[in-house]
């Protein structure tokens, strides 16, 4: 990358450095997409997690008896 190749003994970004970084913004119709599918992922996400606790909570109760 060449962003201070100087000879201290950390790098270091310089704020000129950062004010030159080229951004890509993403069209929203791209952003809408990634939103709706990231949405279905966190469900899913989520409805795994229930599932989950829910069969701990079953796995506790028939180790019990």
């Amino acid at each position: 990358m060449g962003i201070s190749q100087s000879g201290s003994t950390r790098e270091a970004i310089t704020k000129s450095e950062i004010e030159n970084f080229e951004i890509i913004i993403p069209k929203s119709d791209l952003l809408k997409k990634f939103e709706n599918l990231m949405q279905k992922l966190l469900l899913k996400k989520d409805l795994k997690s229930l599932e989950n606790q829910k069969l701990s909570e079953l796995k506790e109760l028939l180790l019990s008896k």
